[in-house]
């Protein structure tokens, strides 16, 4: 097993403590902190996964930022891709948008006049192929009272 701690500090992690007890969302104030950190760090690149509802909040902020944004889910369900405008500003404003299947690309354009835009890409998540399905045993118990 890897020790992912130590390639995460190898990396310059920063991990952003949200207060637990705030009055505020707990997304509103992870937000407002990873802005913070953007202030005191120059960064070239932000990358956010299915939380385009954050980027626009960056974006504000930050319009200079390249911004990398993967789709896991269906953008349609997601707040700040919901709407044909949401995902228009997306288009414009996000470097590159990957989704991670053609079909959750496909519901990111439902109702747009374009099918595709150049910063669109599908990558499939990586798994290791299984070679052979597992047999499947057909075991039944039966409880007695």
């Amino acid at each position: 097993t890897k020790n992912y701690k130590n390639i995460i500090q190898k990396k310059n992690y920063k991990n952003i403590l949200i207060n637990e007890k705030s009055f505020f969302s707990k997304n509103k104030d992870y937000v407002s902190r990873f802005i913070d950190c953007l202030y005191q760090e120059k960064f070239d690149l932000v990358e956010i996964h299915n939380r385009p509802s954050y980027l626009k909040q960056i974006y504000e902020k930050f319009n200079q930022l390249n911004f990398i944004l993967i789709f896991h889910n269906n953008p349609l369900t997601l707040k700040g891709s919901k709407t044909i405008s949401d995902r228009i500003f997306l288009l414009k404003i996000c470097k590159k948008i990957v989704f991670v299947s053609d079909w959750v690309k496909e519901k990111f354009f439902h109702n747009l006049k374009i099918y595709n835009h150049q910063n669109c890409e599908t990558i499939y998540p990586s798994i290791e192929k299984m070679r052979n399905f597992p047999i499947k045993k057909k075991i039944l118990f039966l409880l007695e009272n």
